[in-house]
């Protein structure tokens, strides 16, 4: 399941992706800590649920996946 949540939406200036989590989010600290987090971007305008999220879904899977080859691999030798 995908949670999609706005928490943030004004210039970064000075903030980082982690001080917007922590101020701005409605987790609490045990899912702070084992929740991954993705940060992406797109310079085009198109619909969340429909494109984007799909795309970056699939990349985030095969990142995962490529991961888990090299992990397993590295434990063979």
């Amino acid at each position: 399941m995908t949670n999609i949540n706005l928490i943030y939406q004004d210039q970064f200036d000075d903030l980082t992706l982690s001080k917007i989590i922590s101020n701005f989010s409605s987790f609490n600290d045990e899912e702070k800590k084992s929740s991954p987090v993705f940060y992406m971007t797109c310079s085009g305008e198109f619909p969340i649920k429909e494109t984007l999220l799909p795309m970056f879904k699939r990349r985030i899977t095969v990142l995962i996946s490529q991961t888990k080859k090299f992990e397993k691999i590295n434990q063979n030798y």
